[in-house]
């Protein structure tokens, strides 16, 4: 049986929380927005930054609808941090699985890792050898080719 794929479903990344803010100081929330580029379907979750004491936590809230009902679902994810070699710190998701992980993919149940998920990447599904494959690469090269002497006849 083929996985499903990491990119068909939401993610939540820790870079895209660490440039809006939510990693640094105080408690912060706020709503993640996606929108489904084939059917323009949107989904969202409210999201919330929580410092504890000892561990700072991400509190994400959304509303899961199946078979025309709708239950409100909340999950606490712990955060981790490591120290980087040149100083500073890097933040982690910490999974169920208790896996440090920089991205938590949602299915409409939870968010967790590609892991737990039991999820693989669409460039790891991609059949090489497929003819088509073999074609796109000969077209890639002859690409170059033709730049590399334009720019060889320039000199």
């Amino acid at each position: 049986m083929k996985k499903q794929e990491a990119e068909s479903l939401l993610k939540i990344t820790i870079y895209a929380l660490k440039k809006w803010g939510y990693l640094e100081g105080d408690r912060k929330g706020g709503f993640i927005i996606w929108t489904d580029g084939r059917n323009g379907k949107r989904s969202s979750v409210q999201i919330e930054a929580i410092p504890f004491a000892k561990q700072q936590h991400i509190k994400i809230t959304y509303i899961s609808t199946r078979d025309e009902t709708s239950l409100e679902r909340e999950h606490l994810i712990p955060l981790e941090t490591s120290e980087c070699y040149f100083g500073g710190k890097r933040y982690w998701f910490l999974c169920m699985c208790k896996r440090r992980v920089g991205v938590l993919y949602g299915n409409g149940d939870s968010f967790l890792c590609r892991h737990c998920h039991n999820l693989s990447y669409e460039s790891k599904n991609r059949n090489t050898r497929s003819p088509f494959n073999e074609l796109g690469k000969a077209m890639r090269i002859r690409e170059k080719i033709k730049t590399l002497s334009k720019e060889l006849k320039s000199l």
